[in-house]
C-alpha cells in the first residue's frame, strides 16, 4: 500500500497570502491607501472596453461573443486542470475532494458559506440577464 506523505504545512497558507497580499494587496489600515496599482487598472480598463465593444452593436454581435464566452471556460477549465495534477501533493487535494466527509454537513458555518457562494454567483451574471431580457419583445411568453 503506497502512502502519500502529508504536506509539511497547510497548502492554504499560500492561497490565502497570495489572495491578501497579491490580489487584495491589502494595506495596513484605512488610512493607508497605497496607490494606484497600475497592472489592475489596465486590466479592468481593457475588460470593459471589450464589454462596452460587444455590447454597443446590440443583440445582433452578441450571439458571436457566444461562441467565445461559452467555450473560453472550458479550455481554462482544462488548462488549470492540466496545470493542477502537475503539483505535488495533487493526489492529497484530490483525495480531499473525492472523500466526502459527512460530518461537516451538520456544521452550519459550511451551509452560511454555501449559501454566501450561491449569492456570489447570481450577482455575477444578474446585470447581463437583465440587459440580454430588455432585448426581447414584450409580448412573448419567455
Amino acid at each position: 500500500v503506497a502512502i502519500t506523505p502529508a504536506p509539511a504545512s497547510c497548502p492554504g497558507e499560500s492561497a490565502v497570502h497570495f489572495w491578501h497580499h497579491q490580489a487584495l494587496q491589502q494595506s495596513s489600515g484605512m488610512d493607508v491607501l497605497g496607490g494606484i496599482h497600475w497592472h489592475l487598472w489596465i486590466a479592468y480598463t481593457v475588460a470593459w472596453l471589450l464589454i462596452y465593444l460587444c455590447v454597443i452593436q446590440g443583440i445582433r454581435t452578441s450571439g458571436k461573443v457566444v461562441y467565445v464566452t461559452a467555450t473560453l471556460p472550458y479550455v481554462a477549465l482544462v488548462a488549470f486542470f492540466a496545470r493542477a495534477i502537475t503539483l505535488p501533493n495533487a493526489a492529497t487535494g484530490v483525495r480531499f475532494f473525492v472523500e466526502p466527509n459527512f460530518a461537516d454537513l451538520l456544521n452550519y458555518e459550511v451551509w452560511i458559506r454555501a449559501v454566501t457562494q450561491i449569492f456570489y454567483s447570481l450577482g455575477v451574471g444578474f446585470g447581463s440577464l437583465i440587459a440580454f431580457a430588455s432585448y426581447g419583445n414584450r409580448h412573448s411568453n419567455f
